[in-house]
Formats: C-alpha cells, sequence, structure tokens
C-alpha cells in the first residue's frame, strides 16, 4: 500500500491521526511535493519551503474560501489537516481537482465509518445544496477516495481500499496492508 495515496485518516481524539498525516506530510515533502495545507487551527507542526500552510484564523476566512484561493496555487498535494463540520464540503470540492493524495483525517468509529461520517458531515451541512441523499453522496465518494484507514492508540488497525459503489455506497476490501 502506498501510504501517500491514503486520503481519508480516521480514529477517535487522541488515537494519532495527527501525527500520522504529519508523517505522510513528511515523506512528500522529501519527495520535494509542492504542499498546501490548509487547517482550521494550526496543529501540524511542520515548516517547509515546499509546504504552505493556509489557517481559517490566520486568515478569517471560512474553509471554502481557502480551498478556492489553495487551487489557484496549484500544488502538486492538497490536505484539510481535519474534518470536523462543513469543511467536508471543502473536502468533497478538491477530490476531483486533479491533485493527487488529498489527505486530511475525520473522527469516526473505523475506516469504513468513516465514509459514512464524512457523507453524513456532507449531507448535514449542505444537505439544500445538494439536492443528494446520503447513499448518493456515499457513491460519489466512493469513486474519489482511494484507501482509507483507522488508527487507534497511535497504530493502523484497519484499512480498507475502495473498489467501486454498491447499492448501499461504497465497494471495498478489507485491510489490504
Amino acid at each position: 500500500v502506498d501510504f501517500l495515496e491514503f486520503q481519508l485518516i480516521s480514529g477517535k481524539t487522541g488515537s494519532g491521526k495527527t501525527c500520522f498525516l504529519q508523517t505522510l506530510i513528511q515523506f512528500a515533502n522529501k519527495k520535494n511535493e509542492y504542499i498546501l495545507l490548509i487547517e482550521d487551527l494550526k496543529e501540524i507542526p511542520i515548516e517547509s519551503e515546499n509546504i504552505v500552510r493556509l489557517a481559517t484564523s490566520d486568515f478569517n476566512k471560512p474553509m471554502d474560501q481557502l480551498v478556492s484561493w489553495a487551487l489557484r496555487l496549484s500544488p502538486d498535494r492538497l490536505i484539510i489537516g481535519e474534518i470536523r463540520s462543513e469543511e467536508a464540503v471543502s473536502y468533497l470540492n478538491i477530490l476531483n481537482t486533479g491533485h493527487q493524495g488529498a489527505l486530511t483525517s475525520i473522527h469516526s468509529n473505523s475506516a469504513v465509518e468513516s465514509i459514512d461520517r464524512l457523507a453524513f458531515l456532507i449531507n448535514f451541512y449542505h444537505h439544500a445544496n445538494l439536492n443528494s441523499s446520503r447513499i448518493e453522496i456515499k457513491k460519489l465518494l466512493a469513486t474519489y477516495i482511494d484507501i482509507a484507514i483507522h488508527i487507534d492508540d497511535k497504530k493502523v488497525i484497519e484499512v480498507i481500499e475502495i473498489k467501486g459503489t454498491s447499492k448501499e455506497g461504497a465497494l471495498y476490501f478489507k485491510n489490504v496492508f
């Protein structure tokens, strides 16, 4: 499994999601990729000339505006630090922009449930704008997200590879590592 292709990292608070994401960013940085990291608050302590950091708290702008601005900067990789609420739609927007390995983290109980949680957040925060059911949103996510992992106690405990869609949403294979 290519760790830079993980697109969704899940776990509970304190599980190690942010540390794992930071490790992936450092690895991508060693490959001299131009990385754009977008966060609500600056939680990932990483500095490099190849990394541009945008935080909603620094610019007093919502996540969707920072994502729109980020796309104009032509990064190799776009990363949203953590999805907790309406930034789920911003993440959905960057998944089909041609950037490799759009990474993020999310709170959930498992890798499988991380797709469900992401679909729930998109539906909850932008239901009126999308006119889509949660199943349709899960199917859309399944076309963009290749791999999801789940971390607990600073260990990767579940990896799923998404291989398409089913009538319930995502068709996946568990524990592919």
